[in-house]
């Protein structure tokens, strides 16, 4: 009763996610949506090869091909970068040096 009086209204997502998808699927994903999905994958790639987070890029790409609220794009965008930090740490950690002669891991975790 108390999320009722603060304005709740039982959903999580606001209107913009409306024109996102008309279903559960993501078959029913609108063609702006699926345009929307490509460029920030090409976005995820390039920022990754790069080093750079990519929060520069993925914000306006949400609010510009997806016309998500800063609201939702801002977060969204930080929850991506953190998802590719973790997935890039995964797929990094079992790597060696390019060198021969340098004997240690890519990523050393020791200062």
């Amino acid at each position: 009763m108390a999320w009722e009086q603060m304005g709740w209204n039982g959903t999580w997502f606001g209107p913009e996610f409306e024109a996102v998808s008309t279903g559960t699927d993501l078959s029913d994903a609108s063609p702006e949506a699926m345009l929307g999905i490509m460029l920030i994958s090409a976005a995820l790639v390039l920022a990754s090869a790069g080093g750079i987070g990519g929060g520069g890029i993925l914000v306006p790409l949400f609010i510009l091909v997806l016309h998500w609220s800063p609201r939702y794009a801002i977060p969204l965008s930080n929850i991506t970068i953190f998802a590719g930090g973790i997935m890039n740490t995964c797929v990094n950690f079992g790597k060696r040096h390019p060198n021969p002669k340098a004997n240690r891991p890519m990523i050393v975790s020791n200062p």
